[in-house]
């Protein structure tokens, strides 16, 4: 048995990069090519990175010293002193934001007997126009595979192990899966957004300057800005709904009732308002600029437990020179726990149901609205298209 001091290797490694030119140094502490478990320290100078790569398998990073930042795609967390890091099973990067040490633990499924390739002799005919019994020996195995299973034969005459192809043809499928998660995942947090909305800084953006996830979603309204606005001003429970699948969201409890007509009493929001999500969850007004755009932030504690994850929910609308109007909706998720991505990544396929929903339902409420809104409930065009910054700021 073999004691090691993490501390101190940790210590020894950081100024071997600091001195090296590549700025990393790394020691296995454990494991190797004969092993399933591998430990590797791995010191990174502040600004150093390991460039994208494959996930060698089941992983965790823990970080033991500095501020570290693993990214797989559009998604990234960040891990200080303590903090554990699941690898994901997809390419990633790991760049240190200051000089830092990890420790790398990779379990890697135990090596299995790889099928082989057995090429038969060709058989010598003997005089009575048998094969040669040199070829015979070995009970036959050039014409069988383990358990009888028989080989196939190649052009040339030569045989090929019955698992060569279906190993090869299964790498390939999943090679194929995990790209079609990747891209479907992407489309997914951008769909209807063109290249310049993706691109474009939108109000509450300066909130959450290193979102772990984002996502830009857009559609086009047959309305100008004035007639879309009172419906986006309404949104929340208790008040106008979601305009989504209503149904759905009341199998949890949500108690959403989505409104079909502009209702005056809930078109006035407030700065610091709760904007309710369900009755007993909400996020609060952080920006508000009437006729233009609208801003929530919040996180969800879980039971006892301090919200996981900071957040941002943004509706802008972006009146076209057509007197169309762009309704664009984006999501920014800061993960303050290593285990965040844990509970909101997986509820990114029914986010996208249901927001794809919501906009469609916000453009065919606001282009079925008869000429324009009530007096009452309708911003002004001119007020909703004045020109000059008249955003209202709320810092929590």
């Amino acid at each position: 048995m073999e004691k090691s001091s993490l501390t101190a290797l940790a210590r020894r490694q950081l100024t071997l990069a600091r001195e090296a030119s590549s700025g990393r140094s790394a020691h296995t502490v454990f494991g190797g090519h004969e092993h399933t478990l591998r430990q590797t320290v791995i010191a990174l100078a502040s600004g150093r990175r390991l460039d994208e790569h494959d996930s060698p398998g089941e992983a965790i990073v823990h970080v033991l010293h500095g501020r570290v930042r693993l990214v797989a795609g559009n998604t990234g967390w960040e891990g200080s002193p303590g903090d554990l890091i699941v690898v994901p099973a997809a390419r990633h990067s790991l760049e240190a934001l200051e000089d830092s040490v990890v420790l790398l633990t990779v379990s890697t499924p135990a090596a299995q007997p790889v099928p082989t390739m057995t090429t038969a002799a060709p058989a010598r005919a003997d005089d009575g126009g048998r094969p040669a019994e040199s070829h015979r020996r070995g009970s036959g195995r050039s014409r069988t595979g383990r358990a009888g299973r028989p080989l196939r034969r190649r052009s040339d005459g030569s045989t090929v192990g019955p698992m060569a192809v279906p190993v090869r043809n299964i790498a390939t499928a999943l090679a194929l899966l995990i790209a079609a998660k990747i891209l479907g995942r992407r489309w997914m947090a951008h769909w209807g957004a063109t290249t310049d909305e993706l691109h474009a800084e939108l109000p509450g953006d300066e909130m959450i300057g290193n979102a772990n996830l984002k996502t830009t979603r857009a559609v086009t309204v047959n309305a100008r800005a004035g007639a879309v606005w009172p419906w986006i001003a309404q949104l929340g429970q208790g008040r106008g709904g979601f305009y989504s699948y209503d149904a759905v969201e009341n199998l949890v409890g949500c108690d959403i009732h989505s409104a079909d007509r502009i209702v005056p009493a809930w078109q006035d929001v407030a700065v610091g308002a709760p904007i309710r999500l369900a009755p007993e969850v909400a996020m609060t007004v952080a920006t508000v600029d009437p006729g233009r755009s609208l801003v929530l932030r919040g996180g969800f504690p879980l039971g006892r437990t301090p919200a996981p994850f900071d957040s941002t929910w943004a509706f802008v609308l972006r009146e076209q020179p057509d007197g169309t109007t762009r309704l664009v909706s984006r999501e920014r998720y800061e993960y303050l726990r290593w285990w965040a991505a844990l509970v909101v990544e997986p509820t990114s396929l029914i986010s996208f149901v249901m927001s794809r929903k919501m906009l469609h339902g916000i453009a065919e409420r606001a282009e079925g609205t008869s000429a324009a809104p009530p007096r009452s409930a309708q911003i002004p065009l001119t007020q909703a298209s004045r020109p000059g910054p008249r955003r209202i700021t709320h810092t929590p």
